[in-house]
């Protein structure tokens, strides 16, 4: 009875309602003896399944797509195996997002589930080969303008990707691991996750961004792990990536006090470094900022403040404060002088 639950997530369309209804049961019988672990290991079974399937279609994906010229010469019946909701793709996606449901949430005995539970699971799936023929559909894509929208109906098995590299523990480029890798993994033996991760990033770049851009909010989801890789998001995205961390407030703005800074304007950067020296990151974050110029009168509505942040900004890029020296590649971007302390 516990395996079919998982046929409600694996047999035709599942509705967002209903997969947080399936999600809500599996968490709620998961307080039985050994629930958990019948429920992971058919998810496995239907994940190894699904993944098998998809194999097979992406070879077929990749032969329409060396033959077409644009996108009326695709045969529908083959666009049709990734399109729908009860694609295996969408299938896949939902699987994985329930393995990590359930591991992300407490334990039946309300202690954190071990998080090296949850990676071993993800460490049992042999995708290299998926996500290598992944790319190679991706890569006659990206040669062909005519069907460049063609990438987004894998958007699922792009997710599923992401997914599972940030189960495994993808590290960073700076090579400081996200999660401490497994001497067992499987992947290692196909093809690490990091080297797969990089590899594939690196290659479908320019996709990845123009997903990224007409979708900005993947980026607080699966795609997140994306910044994993510094090369691969473009500006644009990197600073709207940005400004959505900043804005992702835990707490009420009132919560913090106003932030006084009043500043000399011959002394912009001593004044403000002083004024911050001993304040809180959350108290910088979301106090409300008041900039006054000492001897000038005028109540700051947000000109004193812009004027405040122009000055501070050049400020901070003289050299003679050795905080930021000028990248050797284009002499236009700046980067922290490894002599300041």
């Amino acid at each position: 009875a516990l395996r079919s639950i998982v046929n409600i997530l694996a047999v035709g369309e599942c509705s967002g309602r209903t997969f947080q209804h399936t999600l809500a049961l599996i968490q709620h019988l998961s307080h039985l003896p050994d629930a958990r672990e019948i429920i992971a290991n058919e998810l496995k079974l239907k994940a190894h399944d699904f993944g098998q399937n998809l194999s097979a279609d992406l070879d077929i994906l990749s032969a329409a797509l060396q033959k077409s010229e644009g996108q009326d010469d695709l045969p529908p019946s083959v666009i049709a195996k990734f399109s729908p909701a009860s694609s295996d793709q969408a299938k896949l996606l939902r699987v994985l997002k329930t393995i990590d449901y359930m591991y992300s949430k407490t334990g039946p005995d309300g202690n954190e589930v071990d998080e090296n539970s949850l990676r071993e699971i993800y460490e049992t799936f042999r995708f290299t080969a998926l996500w290598k023929k992944l790319g190679e559909s991706l890569g006659i894509v990206e040669q062909k303008p005519d069907i460049e929208h063609i990438a987004t109906v894998l958007l699922p098995l792009l997710e599923s990707l992401m997914v599972v590299c940030n189960n495994v523990g993808v590290t960073s480029l700076t090579g400081v691991p996200a999660v401490p890798g497994s001497p067992r993994s499987p992947l290692i033996t196909e093809q690490s996750v990091d080297d797969l991760f990089v590899s594939f990033t690196d290659d479908h770049r320019k996709i990845l961004n123009l997903m990224v851009r007409n979708n900005p909010s993947l980026m607080s989801g699966s795609f997140s792990l994306l910044v994993k890789n510094p090369r691969v998001l473009d500006f644009d995205n990197k600073r709207n990536y940005f400004s959505q961390q900043l804005h992702k407030r835990p707490h009420p703005r009132e919560h913090y006090g106003a932030l006084s800074v009043n500043v000399r304007r011959a002394r912009v950067f001593e004044d403000s470094f002083h004024a911050f020296q001993h304040k809180t990151g959350d108290q910088v974050k979301y106090g409300k900022l008041s900039v006054r110029f000492y001897a000038e009168e005028g109540v700051d509505a947000g000109g004193v403040t812009r004027e405040w942040f122009q000055i501070l900004a050049r400020q901070m890029f003289n050299p003679n404060y050795a905080l930021f020296e000028p990248c050797a590649a284009d002499r236009q971007t700046y980067q922290p002088n490894r002599a300041s302390e």
